[in-house]
Formats: structure tokens, sequence, C-alpha cells
């Protein structure tokens, strides 16, 4: 009785073990697939709450300058005057800035632009090289290839003579064959 209580723990913890194996087995990999895309999840929504939050204030700011205007146009009749000094010379050197920027910026898309077209100059310089030396091996080619013709016409020719010869003087064709499988040796 107490060997059958012994093996029958060791089923139940064998089937035990076997449950738990599979259940690591499936739920490990899911497990990573969700903790990934909830933090992708809170990731995404802490980001549309930022620029949610940010636009509400840029429009809430544009807001209140239009409102602003219009009280100064009713209080005093234009606009002129409802920029500071102070603003009016932070823009001017923020523009300033945005200018220096953009020369930076437009010399060295130039640099970029002069270097592309060298490339392009070089690059159109091999295409017309490749296309004369293709040209040039195509001539070659058609010219060995009337050669070959040239060449298997003057065989058939020669077999024609060989087979005149042999029906006129056999005993000519067969030393003329046996001189030839001597140097086909050689």
């Amino acid at each position: 009785q107490e060997v059958a209580r012994y093996q029958r723990g060791l089923v139940r913890g064998a089937v035990k073990e076997w449950r738990d194996y599979s259940r690591r087995l499936m739920e490990s990999p899911f497990r990573m697939w969700f903790v990934w895309m909830d933090q992708r999840k809170r990731k995404r929504a802490d980001q549309d709450r930022l620029v949610t939050a940010y636009t509400r204030t840029k429009h809430r700011k544009f807001l209140w300058n239009i409102i602003r205007g219009w009280r100064h146009q009713a209080v005093y009749g234009r606009i002129a005057g409802l920029y500071s000094r102070n603003d009016l010379m932070k823009s001017l050197t923020e523009q300033k800035q945005q200018c220096k920027m953009m020369e930076q910026e437009m010399t060295s898309y130039m640099s970029s632009v002069n270097q592309m077209n060298l490339l392009l100059e070089e690059n159109t310089k091999k295409v017309k090289e490749t296309e004369e030396l293709l040209r040039k091996k195509e001539e070659k080619a058609r010219e060995l290839r009337m050669a070959m013709h040239h060449c298997e016409q003057e065989m058939v020719k020669m077999q024609s003579l060989v087979d005149c010869v042999q029906q006129v003087h056999p005993a000519v064709a067969k030393h003329v064959e046996e001189l030839q499988g001597e140097l086909l040796r050689k």
C-alpha cells in the first residue's frame, strides 16, 4: 500500500509538472507580448495627452491674442502699438537666426548639388565608355561569327572534295586518312 501511495504521488507530481511546463511554455510568450503592448499603449496615451495639452495651449494663446487685438482696436482704434519694443526685437533676432540657418543649409545643399553633378558627369562618362566597349565587343563578335561561318563553309567544301576524291581514287583517300590519323596522334 505504501508503494502504491508513493507511486500515485509520483504520478500526481509528474502530471502536475507536465501541466505547469505546458502552461509556462504557452503563457510566457503571450505574457511578454501583453506587457510589451501594454507599455506601448501607455506610452501612446502619454504622447497623445502631451500633444492635446500643447495644442490646447497654442489655441488658447491664439484666441487670447485675437481678443487682445480686438480690445486694443476698440480702445485705441488701431493695432500698430500692440506689440512692445522687446517683442519686436525678439522677433527680429529670431528672424536673423533663421536667415543664418537657412543660408548655412543653402550652402550645404549647394555643395551637395555640386557633388551630385560631378558624380553625374563621372557616371555619364563611364556609361559612354561602357557603351563604346560594348559596341566594340559586339563588332568583334560579329566578325568572329562571320569567320566561323566562313570556316564551316570551307569545311563543307573540303569534305565534298574528299568525298569526290574517295569516289574517284579510293587508294589515295585511304592514304590521306592514314596520314590524318598520324597527325592527330602527334
